[in-house]
């Protein structure tokens, strides 16, 4: 049996990768798993992994890691000449690649197997990923906290599944509720959250609608959009607060308990609002959010009002 797995989601091929593994070892508790990296691999060294039979399992499972873009022209030609006739008795041969050049040879041979695809999910994507796996895990995420979960680390699923574990243990068998990620888990900040807040301070409204429609086309929602830019203004307001009382750059970070990436960036941003247009603009983040939550104005529009109206506080 040949596999070929590939995509940029390199934790849901992981896990793929562990399942497969689990359902050979209930067959044969002694198969033999040898995994390679192609750039490693010379044509000798291809044929000598797949033709060598193991002295201690019937049953050998063989994973070889970016054979199409690592591999050399030798290991290429003696990988498309072993496709090409029978494997040995007992032998699986998965094949991982994470962003493959689709004009080759190799990659329309490989088509011709079991081929399993792995893209970066979108939030919406992730949300229904992560509500999976926490039923998986023996535990229930409620849609709400899974949708801000999946908006805070986006196609972090190594990062969301830590998370979770965590929140299942606090959690100690009630359901995991958006109040339980809110109160437990902080929102991480892209650099794009950064560009976004210093479009606004400079009133540049045409960059700032188009670094926020590119959050929206990745599928980030825009209350979660609304709530992380009210996360990065709080964020200015207390370092600009801790500066103003006299406290040194370098002190910020324990004072604020904030990563001092965070602190460095934010620092600089606070230089360009007065406090004025910050007790300004967190009225209107409190106005669009209490008029989204009542149904009152619909999220994009509510977007669309704050990003306006901050610009011009």
């Amino acid at each position: 049996m040949i596999y070929f797995l590939y995509g940029e989601d390199d934790f849901r091929i992981k896990q793929r990768i562990a399942s497969l593994r689990a359902g050979l070892l209930k067959t044969d508790c002694n198969l033999d798993v040898q995994v390679k990296a192609a750039a490693d691999l010379t044509a000798a060294d291809l044929n000598s992994l797949v033709m060598t039979q193991s002295l201690l399992s019937n049953s050998r499972l063989l994973i070889i890691n970016q054979p199409i873009d690592s591999g050399s022209d030798e290991f290429h030609s003696a990988l498309i000449e072993l496709l090409a006739r029978p494997l040995p008795e007992g032998v699986v041969l998965m094949l991982v690649e994470s962003q493959p050049d689709q004009r080759t040879k190799l990659f329309k041979l490989l088509n011709k197997f079991v081929v399993e695809t792995y893209p970066l999910l979108r939030a919406p994507e992730a949300a229904k990923w992560l509500q999976n796996q926490a039923q998986v895990r023996g535990a229930r995420v409620g849609a709400a906290a899974a949708s801000a979960l999946a908006g805070n680390f986006g196609d972090d699923l190594w990062r969301m599944s830590s998370e979770l574990d965590k929140l299942i243990t606090f959690a100690n068998g009630a359901p995991i509720t958006k109040a339980t990620v809110d109160q437990l888990i902080p929102i991480p900040l892209s650099d794009n959250i950064f560009a976004t807040i210093e479009a606004l301070a400079k009133k540049n409204f045409a960059l700032s609608n188009q670094l926020i429609n590119r959050e929206l086309q990745l599928g980030m929602a825009e209350q979660q959009l609304i709530a992380m830019i009210a996360y990065q203004f709080r964020n200015i307001v207390l370092i600009r607060a801790w500066l103003d009382a006299g406290v040194r750059a370098s002190e910020l970070p324990a004072k604020t308990q904030l990563h001092p990436y965070v602190v460095q960036k934010t620092t600089e941003l606070s230089r360009q609002f007065s406090l004025m247009e910050l007790a300004r603009i967190f009225y209107l983040l409190q106005r669009v959010d209490t008029a989204i939550k009542r149904g009152v104005t619909p999220p994009r529009v509510g977007l669309d009002i704050l990003t306006a109206q901050v610009i011009s506080a």
